[in-house]
This record gives structure tokens, sequence and C-alpha cells, in this order.
């Protein structure tokens, strides 16, 4: 800073004052980093406590589902064990024919027999290699044997009934859905022709006249020697499989239900059958003598029953289950293994798991178990309820504390900053305060006051300084010998001007300050001035622009201009440098005139002529010298004056030149002999003297030579 004519000259400081615009404060530094960290772990605690919780449920729908689905299977085997041990029994006793497949009596006797010790089975039947048929049934409570067939036809065994429909387990025809016909064998014949066991299922009206599901077990039979001998089978009704199913611990929300492969329905827990009524007209081979009637009148209506399909069920939730099923797996019976996925049915959610039962029986059966998440999801919602209250909580609690600490701990780090701008702006005067309880903090503060301490005494003697700066600077200015302006940037104008530039112009002080150089009209050329803002803008500073300019009196200065921008009392100025070099141009000027002058005499002359440095070279030669020896200029100025001189002249020669570098001589005149290009002697009067710099140095020797055409010996 320096002071001129009672202004003072700011250069713009090293280190600004920071700003804050768009900066965050020092609160907002602590707070918000540490609220956002508590937030993220609140958010991810309540997240991950939502995902546990998820996990749980999943895990206990998957245990319950497990646990319906071993006691699913378990009472099915009870269900089905019974039919399958009389029948391999059987089978057994007759192999070894302990019981005679042909006393009729007999075995009428023991399956009556066996009905009464199993109570689980309804019916027990034999159809032998000779198609003899014997069945015994239960009908309301009474042991019943249907009239043995002694030559039943191979048609009646492979054709369903009516009789048997409604009595035993064949399947019957109007009762049953297509999908259990079989196209093109019976179950006699599907025994004989598996040679293994195997179940078959069939429909038949109980006393009530209402459906029941039975399953049939049906067993070859062979004897010893591994003939066959026929069919042995055993039936037992699955109505109580559908009781057992209602009677699972599931809530009442939940469904359990068993199919087949193809998707018929064989029990299920809700309280619909398994069945669909509807009607149908009697066949004529169904008609009773009192129900005869003339071929042109229609056969009365009859009640019928078809099994369901899973997807047609009565109760939505279960056919809602077994279509998503039918959906994600195409089929039931692409289903090998245990599955399980989500549905969501009315805005509820259902774990659904699909279990294959039945594998130790030989049979293709699916349990299918539906529970929904509400009866599992209660308390574990209730708990992250509970987890997301605490949460908030902890967040309100801990965003509360961090706001007190964050002000507790920037109290006095703010105090410290604003004495620290008042320090920067000279306007400290007393020391902080160090009433702060966080140690680091008060030695902070203590050694704060004491670098402020510091940094005033350094202040003063900079303030010291700064003043013998500016009277010096202000010496400089008036006593340069170069001109010296400094002009407000923009409008060019002059605040101040030093005695230099005055006598330069010839304009007084008044009259310049508060004008431009346009306004005087200093600049003679537009061009220059042009060039000189281009510089300025560009580089933001000026270094020796040559400027013309015209003075008061109207004559022409040319000007050496080097410009800086400076800060003054918060104005930005142009700070302005002129040295005079108007004598120096006419010097260059008078110069180039002169070696041009010499040049056309040196080029144009008759005479031989050449420069010659002090060792020889030649530096150049005229015309007329090359023409008088043969040579061309590009090769003169590869040979000295020592080669193409006389050898017997060569002393001579030598002799001069070193007095004329001792400043013996200021010249000399010598008659030598000098060597043509085509080997001839040609004498001549050689004319030398030397230029010397302004340290006397020796530059270069000056020759003229003219041929003498009568040598003077």
């Amino acid at each position: 800073m320096c002071r001129l004519s009672g202004t003072t000259l700011r250069y713009p400081p090293f280190f600004p004052l920071p700003r804050f615009d768009g900066k965050a404060p020092l609160l907002a530094v602590l707070v918000v980093p540490f609220v956002l960290q508590v937030i993220a772990a609140v958010g991810l605690t309540g997240y991950l406590s939502y995902c546990n919780g998820q996990q749980v449920i999943s895990n206990l729908a998957g245990q319950l589902a497990s646990g319906v689905g071993d006691r699913v299977e378990q009472r099915l085997s009870q269900h089905l064990q019974t039919p399958a041990e009389v029948t391999r029994n059987n089978a057994a006793i007759m192999q070894f024919e302990l019981l005679d497949v042909n006393d009729r009596p007999i075995l009428e006797r023991y399956f009556k027999h066996q009905l009464k010790i199993f109570a689980d089975v309804n019916s027990v039947a034999l159809v032998d290699a000779r198609n003899n048929f014997l069945a015994v049934v239960k009908r309301s409570g009474d042991l019943i044997a249907l009239p043995a067939s002694k030559t039943a036809s191979h048609d009646e065994l492979n054709r369903p009934s009516i009789e048997s429909a409604e009595t035993f387990l064949l399947p019957g025809l109007g009762s049953f859905n297509d999908l259990e016909r079989q196209a093109t064998e019976s179950w006699f014949l599907a025994a004989k022709s598996a040679k293994k066991p195997l179940w078959r299922l069939s429909v038949r009206l109980t006393a009530a006249e209402e459906p029941s599901l039975t399953a049939m077990h049906l067993q070859p039979l062979y004897d010893r020697a591994n003939r066959f001998q026929g069919v042995l089978a055993a039936s037992a009704s699955l109505s109580d499989l559908s009781r057992a199913l209602q009677h699972l611990k599931i809530a009442e929300t939940d469904r359990v239900f068993i199919v087949e492969s193809n998707g018929l329905m064989v029990a299920n827990s809700d309280d619909n059958q398994p069945f669909r009524r509807f009607l149908r007209e009697k066949k004529r081979s169904e008609l009773t003598p009192v129900d005869v009637l003339p071929a042109t009148v229609a056969p009365p209506s009859v009640v019928a029953y078809r099994r369901l399909n899973a997807v047609s069920s009565h109760d939505f939730l279960t056919q809602q289950a077994a279509s998503s099923v039918v959906e994600r797996f195409k089929s039931f019976d692409r289903i090998q293994s245990r599955q399980q996925f989500r549905l969501d049915v009315d805005r509820q959610r259902y774990f659904v798991y699909v279990e294959p039962i039945g594998r130790d029986q030989n049979l293709n059966w699916l349990a299918v178990v539906v529970l929904s998440e509400a009866d599992f999801a209660e308390a574990i919602s209730a708990n992250n309820r509970l987890t997301l209250w605490l949460c908030i909580g902890t967040l309100i609690t801990a965003t509360l504390l961090g706001w007190l600490t964050s002000s507790w701990i920037a109290r006095p780090i703010l105090r410290l900053s604003r004495a620290s701008r008042e320090l920067a702006l000279g306007e400290w005067h007393y020391p902080v305060e160090d009433d702060s309880r966080v140690a680091e903090l008060e030695v902070l503060v203590h050694s704060f006051n004491q670098m402020a301490v510091h940094l005033q005494k350094s202040l003063d003697q900079v303030k010291i300084a700064l003043q013998e700066s500016e009277a010096k600077f202000t010496k400089v200015f008036r006593a340069s010998p170069d001109a010296i302006t400094i002009a407000l940037l923009f409008a060019r104008r002059y605040i101040d001007v030093n005695d230099r530039f005055l006598e330069f112009t010839g304009y007084t002080r008044e009259e310049v300050i508060g004008q431009s150089a346009v306004s005087l009209n200093l600049p003679a050329n537009p061009a220059q001035v042009d060039r000189f803002e281009q510089l300025l803008r560009t580089h933001h500073r000026v270094r020796d622009v040559e400027i013309d300019y015209r003075n008061k009196q109207g004559q022409l200065r040319t000007v050496l201009v080097s410009s800086d921008i400076i800060e003054l009392e918060g104005q930005t100025c142009l700070l302005s440098i002129y040295r005079d070099i108007t004598e120096r141009k006419q010097a260059e000027a008078a110069l180039f005139e002169s070696e041009q002058r010499f040049r056309s005499a040196f080029d144009t002359t008759a005479v031989a002529m050449s420069l010659a440095a002090p060792d020889g070279r030649f530096l150049q030669v005229n015309a007329s010298f090359c023409k008088m020896l043969g040579y061309s200029e590009a090769e003169l100025l590869t040979l000295t004056f020592q080669e193409i001189t006389d050898p017997d002249d060569l002393d001579a020669t030598m002799a001069s030149v070193q007095r004329l570098l001792a400043g013996e001589i200021s010249y000399h005149h010598l008659k030598k002999r000098y060597l043509h290009k085509d080997g001839r002697r040609i004498w001549c009067l050689l004319s030398v003297s030397l230029v010397r710099g302004r340290k006397q140095q020796p530059l270069y020797l000056v020759a003229q030579m003219q041929v003498m055409t009568y040598p003077y010996y």
C-alpha cells in the first residue's frame, strides 16, 4: 500500500478474506454428518429388524407347513396302510395255498372276518384268472357278499357297471368325471398289466345318498410258479381323511388339501366336498320295470356327482392356490420335490407349500398347505412397530444431543472465527475468552490469543515498513526520469501523473488530471493503441509496447509503454510507465541510412572491395572483387585473404595487418599480388583500414583493391 498525493495505493492481496457464500456453517458440518449417521444406523437397524421378522415368519411358516405335511403323510399312511396290508396278506396266504382260491364259501367267510377285524376297510374282493368275481362290502353296518359271478365275461370286468358304481369301488358311469375313466383298461386289466400293487380311486354313494371317495388297493395274485391267478382288492373310504385335515391345528384362514397328479381333489380341510353335483338322464339300461318308457319319451333325470379339479374348488382360497401352482409349474405332475412360494389374495399374503406324498404307497399325490402370513405376523408386526417407534425416538434424541453437543463445541470455535475476521480487518482489540471446558479448545483459544498479540506486533511493524515503502514509492514516482501515470482502468482518466509526464506532454497538472490520453489527443497512431488494448485484455499487463505520442506543441515523440493493473482505494486502476526513445529512434534511422549508403557504394563501385575478419576470413565481397579474381561470391566467402595472396607478398601483408590490429597505424597502402582462380598473378594497389567497436575491439578489415596495369617493382 503506497500513498500518492493523499491517496492510498493498494495492490491485490495474496490471501483474500474467505467468503462464506454457498459454504456450510460449522454447526451444520458438525450436526448434519452426525444426524445422517444416526439416520443410516437407525434405518439399517429398522430394515434389518423388518427383514429378520420376515425371515422368522418364513421360517415359522415353513416349519409349520413341514409339520402339517408330515401329519398329512402320516394320516394318509394310516388310512391306506390297512387295505394294502389286507391285499398283501391275502396274496401271501393264497400264494402258499393256505387258502383255496376256488373255495368261494371259505373265501366269503374269510373276507367277512377281515372286514370285522379291520374297521377302516370297507370292502374286500377277488377276481380270479377265469374271471370269477367275489366281493364282500360293508353297507349300513352289515357285511354283504355281492352275488358271485362264476363266469364273469371279459367285457364285464373291463366295463364298469351301475351296481358296482353304487356299491363297490369300481369306477362307475355317470357318477365320475371323465378324467377318472380309463379308456382302454379296467382296474382288473390295470393291475394285471402292471404286475405290481397299485391304487384306484372311485366314488360310491353312501346310505344317505351322499357321494364318498374311496381308495382301492389292487394286488396281482400269483402262485408259486409265478402264474397269474387273479387280482385282489381292498378299499377304504377317504372321507375320514378330509375330517382329519379339518382337525389339524391350523388357523381358520389356512387351508390343506390333497390332489392327484392330474389335479383332482382327494381331500381338503374346508367343509366343502370334493365333488360337483349335477343332473343327468338315466340310461335305458338303468331303468327299472316301473321306469320303462316309450322310446319317444325322454328318460327321467337323476342326481350325479363329478370329482372336482382343484382349480375349480368351491373354496376361493383353495381355488386361488391351485391356480397359482398350475400357473407356476404348468401342471401338478411336474412337481417332484417340495416347493414353496408366496401368494397374495385379497390384499392378504399367504405361504403356499406343495409336497409330494404317498410315494411309499406308489401314489403320485400332492399335499398343498396354504398358511396366512397374518397368523405369524401379528406379534412380529407389533415388535416391528415398537422397533419403529424406538428408532424414531432414538433418532430424535440423538439429533437433539448432537445439536447440543455441536453447539457446545462450535461456540468457542465461532468466537475464534469472528476474532480471526476482526484480526484480518485490523479491528481486533480484545482477547478471546477461554471459558471452554474442552481442553483442546482451551489450548486453541490460548494459542490464538498469543498468536494475535504477536501478529498485532507484526502488523505494527508492517505498518511502519509500509509507510516507509510509501515514502520511497512517492520519491521514485516523483523523481523518475520516465513518465509515470495512474489512470482509472475503464474510463482511462488520469488521477495522478509525475513531473516527467508533464514535461513530456507539455501540459500542466491541472490540464491532465481528470482527462484521458484520447481526450488530450496524445496517441498519434490508433493502430498502436488498439494493439496495446488487445495485449492488456489478454495478459492483464503490457511490457515495452511502442506508441507514438503527440505533445501539446504537436511534436511527435516515440515511447515504450509498460502497464500493470492495480487496486487503488477500492478502484481498479492502470499504472503506466513511459520511456522516451525518440532520440534513439532517430539515431537508429540515421545509422540505417548510413548503412544503406555504404551498402550501395560497396555493391556498385568499380573498385574491388571486401570486408574481412581479423583472422583473414572474408565476411563480404563485392562483384568487382569477384570479377577481378574469377571466383564467385560463395567461393570467396569460404576462403581467407591469406589463401589468395602471393606467397612472396604474404609476410608484408600480415605485418601491415598486425600493425593495424595493434593500433600503430590507422590504415596502410600496399602493392601486392593476388592469385587469380586460373593461377595468374594480378598486381593491385591495396588500401586497408580497421573498423573497431565501442570498446575499441577490432571488428573487421575494410580493403580496396585497384588493379595495376603496369606494376612498379
